[in-house]
This record gives C-alpha cells, sequence and structure tokens, in this order.
C-alpha cells in the first residue's frame, strides 16, 4: 500500500466549535427565510381578496351608475388599486429575498423595513377612506332600503344626523378590523423574522467580539 493511500486513510480531525456553528449558521439560515416565505404567501392572499373586493366595487357601480357613489365607493376602488399594485410589488421583492444569495441579515432588514413600511402607508390610507366607504354604504342600503332615490333619502334631516353619527362608526370599526386582520395575516411571522434578526445580529457582534 502507498504513503498516499494510507494518508487518505486516516481520519481527518473533527472541529467540533466549527461544525456546530456551521450547522447554526445553516439552521438560521432555514428559520429566517421561513417568514420571509410565509409573508409572501399572506401577501400573495392579500392581492387576489384585493382584486375579488375591487372587482365587486366595478360591478357595484356598473349596477348603480349613481354620482354620489361614483365619488365615494370610486375613492375606495383607487385606494384598492394603490394597495394591489404596492401588495405585487412587495410579493416580487420577496419572492427574490426567498432564493437570493445576498447577505442574509442585510436582506432580512430590508425586508423588515419594507414589509412594516406598506402595511402602516395601507392602513393609513384605509384610514382616510373608509368614512367615503362608510357613507357609499350607508347612502346605497339606504336607497336599497326605502326604495327611493338617494336624493329623496337624504331630505330628512333625521338621516343627515344618522349618517354622521354611523359613518364614525363605520370608519373606526373598519380601521380596527384592518389592523386585527394584519395582525393575523403578517403579525406573527413579522415577529418571528424581527426575532430572528436580533439573534443574528446578536451572534454577528460574538463573532466579531472573538475574532
Amino acid at each position: 500500500m502507498s504513503t498516499e493511500s494510507i494518508w487518505k486513510q486516516i481520519p481527518e480531525p473533527e472541529d467540533a466549535d466549527l461544525s456546530k456553528l456551521l450547522n447554526q449558521i445553516k439552521l438560521n439560515d432555514l428559520q429566517s427565510r421561513h417568514p420571509l416565505e410565509q409573508l409572501r404567501k399572506n401577501f400573495l392572499m392579500n392581492i387576489i381578496w384585493g382584486i375579488v373586493i375591487n372587482s365587486g366595487y366595478i360591478v357595484l357601480l356598473w349596477a348603480y351608475p349613481l354620482w354620489q357613489l361614483f365619488i365615494t365607493i370610486g375613492l375606495v376602488f383607487i385606494a384598492g388599486l394603490v394597495a394591489i399594485v404596492q401588495g405585487i410589488g412587495l410579493y416580487r421583492s420577496l419572492h427574490r429575498s426567498v432564493s437570493s444569495k445576498a447577505p442574509l441579515l442585510q436582506e432580512m432588514k430590508e425586508q423588515y423595513a419594507s414589509i412594516s413600511k406598506v402595511i402602516k402607508q395601507q392602513e393609513l390610507y384605509f384610514l382616510i377612506i373608509y368614512p367615503f366607504a362608510g357613507a357609499g354604504g350607508f347612502m346605497l342600503g339606504g336607497m336599497i332600503g326605502s326604495g327611493k332615490s338617494i336624493e329623496v333619502f337624504l331630505s330628512k334631516p333625521v338621516i343627515w344626523i344618522s349618517m354622521l353619527i354611523i359613518v364614525p362608526l363605520i370608519a373606526t370599526g373598519g380601521h380596527y378590523l384592518g389592523k386585527w386582520l394584519n395582525k393575523i395575516a403578517f403579525g406573527k411571522h413579522l415577529s418571528q423574522l424581527k426575532e430572528n434578526i436580533d439573534a443574528l445580529e446578536a451572534e454577528q457582534q460574538q463573532i466579531n467580539e472573538a475574532s
């Protein structure tokens, strides 16, 4: 047997600490990309629901082509369209990030900031738009329920007083409902992503201190 063959048969010593570190990095990589993947799927569902709801607004305006509804429901439709476009852009960004070879920590921090920003922006958009949605729904419901035109339905002072009371309640309820739905769809995975960012930053700091 040659010296080279004997040398190849000698087992190389294993560095337990190095092996443990490499395994931990791989595990962190998988765990950290997991919430991004879940967030991407949830944004896709949001986009689909947004398209369905906005399609419903088109049908509604086609069935009741009244200027009052074009102003109120039309504004809600535009806000929904903006949210869909934003969601598609973020979805594509998350799709690239899931398969990205970029530095993991940097990628995670950028996506966490982008997702948080878009969610807050959309909540602000709809906080402004909800009163218009409430007013449009109130007028449409009153018109259908009374069997009269919107002008005749709104001709009574008591109707205006009722609308001034009900519309803010609808807007407030819609705002908190939206925040709750966002928390269900994104809250858990966004929190997990933030925890992974903090863990990787702490791990990076330990490596820097050790070196």
